[in-house]
């Protein structure tokens, strides 16, 4: 399975051509999509695609995203072998956006879903201590963190820091920070089934 995983698009028109330049069975965009009804219409009609909200869509938006056969946002969809969960919004930032939620809430909502070995994950925010280093502080999730310890996907993807892209560890699940879609980059993970084990290819690609 090939998947196209975008996140903070922010209205970027250029951003759409990911859909057709990139070979993908299944695109996931993971927040901080758009701040019209119009354009977050023109995302979720695009082929295979599911969504989630961030921080920064305003309550119509996320009405229409939560309302949708395209909303992963605390859903279990299943390709083969492979589980896709999403939990959209952001733990609280400086700016007061309409998508935050303490990390209480974020705690609560993730109880609604279970991970495991064959989850790829999908967030807005990223877990705390991963690619969230604003002025000498970590800003991500810890209540996302906490899940990812106690039940171990086999991948998160996260977005929301724009200035950061890469992969790292917790235990066993990969973390992948999908770059700012605003910047024309993205993510494209491949997962093929190597043995017993899966294994997972991720390269960012830039338009």
């Amino acid at each position: 399975m090939k998947l196209l995983v975008l996140s903070d698009i922010h209205d970027e028109e250029k951003a759409l051509e990911f859909f057709e330049k990139i070979d993908y069975d299944v695109a996931v965009v993971i927040g901080d999509t758009a701040s019209t009804l119009s354009f977050m219409q023109e995302v979720m009609e695009k082929k295979n695609t599911f969504v989630i909200p961030g921080n920064c869509e305003n309550a119509l938006i996320q009405n229409m995203i939560l309302t949708s056969k395209q909303s992963l946002h605390l859903k279990k969809i299943k390709i083969n072998e492979i589980e896709l969960v999403g939990c959209g919004f952001s733990n609280p930032t400086p700016f007061g956006t309409p998508g935050e939620k303490s990390e209480e809430q974020l705690e609560e909502m993730l109880k609604s879903i279970t991970l495991n070995e064959n989850t790829l994950f999908f967030t807005h925010a990223p877990p705390f201590g991963c690619f969230d280093l604003v002025k000498g502080e970590h800003r991500g999730s810890k209540a996302i963190r906490k899940k990812v310890e106690q039940e171990q996907p086999l991948a998160i993807f996260s977005g929301h820091f724009h200035e950061y892209n890469g992969i790292t560890k917790i235990g066993r699940t990969s973390v992948v920070k999908v770059p700012a879609a605003m910047n024309w980059m993205g993510c494209v993970c491949e997962i093929k089934k190597k043995e017993l084990k899966k294994e997972l290819k991720v390269k960012f690609v830039k338009l």
